[in-house]
């Protein structure tokens, strides 16, 4: 396991909302013989002889430490110590330290960086927060392997993480090397990238998965740190939960026939118990799971292994993946359409859209689970339930036994690397379909090896065995739904709302198709939404809240009201937060519900209090409650964290328009934009404020750069072109508008605004093929269809 650096520039955490929206043992299957198609059983083993599931975890367990488990479980203690986990933070020590710190030098961006020593102090030269040159001190390693990352401490009890890593691979592989996290991005100080920025900070992006019992420990006041942990690595207690009841019991009974008498827990807060075993029915090639089996094992593993948000200050063993966490939908730019990883997303968003998830595989069905390594290796490991005799073979992989895409690995796990350098595989275990590349332009396993031949060339191909073996070809796909949604082309809410509908796709895929319907109008949209809201998945029900946010507060509290009781805190308070404007008009039976998952809502921010966009949501929280003082105190501490953040200073210069306060927002977002890395949403604020008090010039021309710095936001292309017009600027403005469509050909206000301008300037005829492309966005619009029959007479 590499270190989790975080790529992506510092926003609101994925998922939430701000701005306009609210936000284990070891299993082996011998050979297969082919006479013997009877059930052939594979008998998983139990974690460290605890194999009874936990059905009330002790309300007292303390931290005990890894040293006491090893007591007992000597042998799971031996395999942990060698593993990532184990290694995943260390004090810098000569047997740590991997890199070369004999006065080597590194060159980026006209910075040369120089890592030395002192002694046993293990030291970098390179540029500070201001761009100067200054020395620090590595405390700790962070990874191991493919690269290895250093920690430095600040004054301030921050840690950051270096952005140069040591590339830990062997030097025949083009490892033993200094590279830089961020080749391409030109990273310079202040940039959120830079390694002293908040994306490399290791208190908040880091910390609670490479350590044991993580306290962030920050001060709001003061805006520092004082981070501790109980162990400094991924030990026992990260996955099993404290220990100390365990110990007691396992101490006071040292022999295992006394165990039925300390109850089913035997003091243990998370249990992994295996039921049932693998076997082949007959006549079948894959092997079924006998015994329905929990999901406790990727539950807990998702609390590091996806693209989260913690819930909550502590991480609460042995609870749902979303009663901790906001664990991110099928989000664009994280997946691609068809959910195939795109940005750093980890494995568990992909493992729930497999079908072996939904068999009821789990992590240590091929994943050792404490030295970290694969239970068998290559196609071995797969033919522990799938027929060797039918999948590893040309007939059904295509390719030459032994050569690359013979193993089952290259076609339905293909690889991706983050960090430069470090390959991580889809856990979707999907079925390449090239043809959705053809049709959408998602990747597929094949073009990835095939690099000098198209998608079409390999969709063909996939054809012709598929007929050769008188299979079907494949049916539907989510991808279809997914990429309509994102373009907003004609009849994407229609695919969304039937995708919700979907029983036997995975949860998080209608999960993402439901919060797609967020601007969907009508009422199949709404009709699928509260379905969703009724659902026994999670995810659905997250994406339900999601997709109800722009509806009307009645449809809103019909909707959303029975949520803020669910079972699941990311969906209770998601509930409250998009329910926090319509709270006079709840039932009274449901304010209760309201104030409790209110409160949630509240600690889940404040858990996440040294980050701007938390407090950035709290305001909106407060906002949307008529509770403007609270608002604007948000948001202003947003802005003393982050001074450059963008949504606090919109928001608070928006409040601040209300009260009728121009000349102080105008001074926010000035101030703001003279420190923020994203500056259109600043631009087109400011611009506006300005057009509003009769400044038009220097008001159009600041429209005019956020239109260009974000050549894809419709909004600030729209408005530009909207105050040209004011101007008298017609045919610019059209001119403008037309040309700016084409990074969003599907947007309605766009559509709007060309049917009348080309119409009062260059009459009917001209507008007509302008309101056919609005009126293809929703044929039931009856408004459009009358103004387009009013054209076409006219005309």
């Amino acid at each position: 396991m590499g270190p989790f650096a975080c790529k992506h520039r510092p926003t609101s955490p994925h998922g939430i909302a701000v701005g306009l929206r609210i936000l284990y043992g070891n299993a082996h299957m011998g050979p297969l013989a082919a006479v013997h198609r009877l059930v052939v059983a594979v008998v998983l083993a139990s974690l460290a002889s605890c194999d009874r599931e936990s059905t009330s975890p002790p309300p007292t367990a303390t931290w005990a430490g890894s040293a006491s488990c090893a007591e007992c479980h000597a042998t799971e203690h031996r395999d942990w110590q060698g593993s990532h986990h184990a290694m995943a933070m260390q004090h810098a020590t000569e047997a740590t330290v991997l890199g070369d710190f004999a006065d080597a030098t590194f060159e980026y961006e006209g910075t040369t960086t120089r890592f030395h020593r002192d002694g046993s102090r293990f030291l970098v030269t390179t540029d500070g927060p201001t761009g100067a040159l200054a020395t620090y001190e590595v405390d700790f390693t962070f990874g191991v392997d493919p690269l290895q990352q250093y920690l430095t401490r600040f004054e301030d009890g921050r840690m950051q993480a270096l952005d140069i890593a040591w590339d830990s691979r062997p030097r025949e592989a083009g490892g033993q090397r200094w590279i830089h996290l961020h080749p391409d991005d030109a990273v310079r100080a202040g940039d959120p990238l830079h390694w002293t920025g908040p994306n490399l900070n290791w208190n908040f992006m880091c910390a609670d998965c490479h350590s044991t019992g993580v306290a962030k420990g920050h001060d709001l006041a003061s805006d520092t740190y004082r981070t501790t942990w109980r162990e400094i690595n991924v030990s026992c207690e990260s996955c099993h939960g404290p220990g100390s009841s365990h110990v007691a019991w396992a101490r006071a009974r040292k022999d295992t026939t006394s165990r039925a008498a300390a109850g089913d827990t035997m003091g243990l807060v998370q249990r992994f118990p295996k039921r049932g075993v693998f076997a082949f029915a007959p006549g079948e090639r894959i092997a079924r799971r006998t015994d329905p089996h929990p999901h406790t094992e990727p539950e807990s593993c998702a609390q590091c292994h996806s693209r989260r948000t913690p819930l909550t200050a502590a991480y609460e063993a042995g609870r749902p993946a979303l009663d901790t966490h906001l664990v991110s939908l099928l989000e664009d730019p994280l997946y691609h359409a068809d959910g195939q990883i795109r940005d750093e997303v980890f494995e568990y968003g992909s493992w729930v859209q497999s079908r072996m998830h939904q068999a009821g595989v789990t992590c240590s069905d091929c994943h050792q689970p404490h030295t970290g390594r694969l239970i068998a290796e290559g196609n071995n490991l797969c033919s522990r339930c799938h027929d060797s005799s039918y999948y590893d073979q040309p007939t059904h992989h295509h390719h030459v036994p032994g050569a690359r895409g013979s193993s089952c690995v290259d076609c339905h796990m293909p690889e991706r690397h983050y960090m430069v350098v470090d390959p991580r595989r889809d856990h979707s275990m999907r079925v390449p379909r090239p043809d959705l590349s053809v049709r959408h332009g998602t990747p597929n396993a094949c073009n990835q090896c095939h690099t000098d031949k198209d998608a079409t060339w390999a969709a063909g191909h996939v054809d012709q065995w598929l007929r050769s073996a008188g299979k079907e070809p494949p049916g539907p796909h989510w991808t279809t739904a997914v990429d309509a949604g994102r373009r907003g082309t004609p009849g994407a809410g229609a695919l969304l709302a039937a995708a919700v509908t979907k029983a036997d796709w995975p949860g998080i895929v209608r999960g993402t198709a439901a919060a797609m319907l967020v601007s969907a109008p009508g009422a199949p949209a709404s009709q699928a939404l509260a379905a969703a809201a009724r659902d026994g998945d999670a995810f659905v029900r997250l994406g339900a809240v999601r997709g109800m946010e722009e509806r009307s507060a009645d449809e809103r509290v019909r909707t959303l009201a029975p949520l803020l009781r669910d079972p699941v805190r990311a969906v209770r308070t998601a509930a409250a937060a998009a329910l926090a404007d319509a709270t006079q008009t709840l039932p009274a039976d449901a304010r209760a519900d309201f104030d409790r998952a209110a409160r949630e809502y509240v600690a889940f921010l404040q858990a996440n209090g040294d980050r701007d966009w938390a407090h950035v949501n709290l305001g909106l929280f407060e906002a949307r409650q008529g509770r403007t003082g609270e608002a604007a105190s948000a948001y202003r501490t947003a802005l003393r964290l982050d001074p450059g953040s963008v949504r606090a200073a919109t928001n608070l210069a928006d409040l601040l328009r209300a009260q009728e306060r121009d000349a102080e927002g105008e001074k926010v977002l000035r101030e703001a934009l003279a420190r923020a890395w994203e500056k259109p949403p600043l631009q087109h604020a400011l611009g506006l404020l300005l057009v509003r008090r009769g400044e038009k010039a220097q008001g159009l021309a600041l429209l005019a750069e956020a239109a260009a710095g974000a050549p894809r936001v419709s909004r600030y292309a729209y408005v530009h072109a909207v105050g040209l017009h004011g101007e008298g600027r017609v045919d610019e403005a059209i001119t403008h508008l037309t040309e700016a469509r084409k990074h969003f050909p599907n947007d309605r206000d766009t559509l709007q605004a060309l049917v009348l301008w080309q119409r009062d300037r260059h009459g009917p005829a001209a507008a007509v093929p302008w309101a056919e492309k609005l009126l293809a966005l929703d044929p039931e619009d009856a408004e459009v269809r009358a103004l387009l029959q009013q054209l076409r007479s006219a005309r």
